[in-house]
């Protein structure tokens, strides 16, 4: 990997990193960082600061949302990580205690090492396949998530607002609206990196890079969509970022 110095992480709940993603009648689907005020231990779910960072963001994009809405709160973070431990437990514990403001959902999301192009995979038909039977062995289960994210935007009943996020509302988050923004709003696999790198400031991270890049073979050889899957892009691999050489479609 050619590596480039890697900016200062995005803000945490910011209306420069909050998102419009999509909008199904009165609901609606933004994208952002992790909704908490504090420090470890003592985290607080900022409730107030969320809304305000939708408002700004929804104004943003020219969407106008209803006075009173409720909240699916999806967290994308990891267990693995021990100090992302009492993060998700505040957002559980948040909506436990304020059920009328909402509901949380856990999405852990750790991406892929393993890339689908290049060299790890001579048998194109046999790569296909594992694409097809995505959700059955990646433990990021894209293929389910996306179809919940839209049934629950079409779902009648109340206003509802959806904000998936990560820490920094970067990596693991652009692999879900990635992901979303690919198969509902028929976006390319170009301008889908285009537009993850434009929220992040930077490319998104490699293993979340590479499980959107399943999901992308997925939408072609399982529903048929035209994606050119062999563009290569660069990804941030932590310490920098660039073209995974594993990933060219000629390695």
């Amino acid at each position: 990997m050619t590596q480039s110095p890697a900016p200062a992480p995005a803000p945490v709940v910011d209306v420069t990193n909050v998102h419009f993603i999509d909008q199904c009648g009165s609901n609606f689907l933004f994208r952002g960082a992790e909704p908490l005020t504090g420090s470890t231990p003592n985290w607080q779910f900022n409730y107030g600061g969320l809304k305000e960072s939708i408002a700004k963001a929804a104004t943003a994009a020219k969407v106008k949302l209803p006075e009173n809405y409720r909240i699916i709160d999806i967290s994308l973070l990891q267990l693995e990580n021990s100090d992302e431990i009492p993060k998700v437990q505040t957002e559980y514990q948040y909506f436990q205690d304020h059920p009328d403001q909402g509901e949380f959902h856990f999405w852990e999301t750790n991406g892929t090492s393993l890339c689908p192009i290049g060299r790890s995979f001579p048998n194109i038909a046999f790569r296909n396949w594992l694409a097809i039977n995505l959700d059955s062995w990646m433990d990021d289960t894209l293929v389910h998530r996306i179809e919940t994210l839209r049934s629950w935007l079409e779902k009648p009943g109340p206003a509802t607002v959806i904000f998936a996020h990560c820490h920094g509302g970067d990596d693991r988050t652009g692999e879900l609206a990635g992901a979303y923004y690919m198969r509902f709003l028929k976006m390319s696999w170009e301008d889908m990196n285009a537009l993850n790198q434009k929220f992040a400031g930077q490319p998104f991270g490699c293993n979340n890079y590479r499980a959107t890049l399943w999901y992308c073979i997925y939408l072609v050889e399982k529903l048929g969509y035209q994606l050119n899957y062999n563009q290569v892009f660069d990804c941030n691999g932590g310490q920098g970022w660039g073209i995974l050489a594993e990933c060219r479609p000629d390695t």
